[in-house]
């Protein structure tokens, strides 16, 4: 299953590889381990919706079934539009033009 949560991106500790060598700044630091939080919660969060669903076998209903996707979903959006906005903030100085506008846009369909 961290197979399929960590496939929207890079891990924290390749996103801390890409950045460079040496001790990260406070806000660096801070950034990456908010989006670690957010995959690990992701992670218990699935965990938690595959138990339910393994142990209901079809006696969960489908409003109690759609309150949990609901949730995990919006929670791994969330975690999407983090990610996002850390590689903006940390990769600003890195990114081309075309790669930041895909980013920004993508983010802006995002609230949309």
């Amino acid at each position: 299953m961290n197979d399929f949560i960590g496939q929207d991106g890079p891990s924290t500790a390749d996103l801390a590889g890409m950045l460079g060598p040496g001790v990260p700044d406070v806000l660096t630091a801070a950034l990456l381990r908010h989006v670690e939080a957010r995959r690990t919660d992701d992670l218990v969060h699935a965990g938690d919706l595959l138990a339910v669903l393994d142990a209901a076998a079809g006696r969960i209903s489908a409003d109690a079934l759609g309150y949990m996707l609901r949730c995990f979903f919006a929670a791994r959006r969330q975690a999407m539009v983090l990610e996002i906005l850390t590689v903006l903030t940390l990769g600003r100085h890195r990114l081309t033009a075309e790669g930041r506008s895909l980013l920004i846009d993508g983010l802006c369909r995002r609230t949309a």
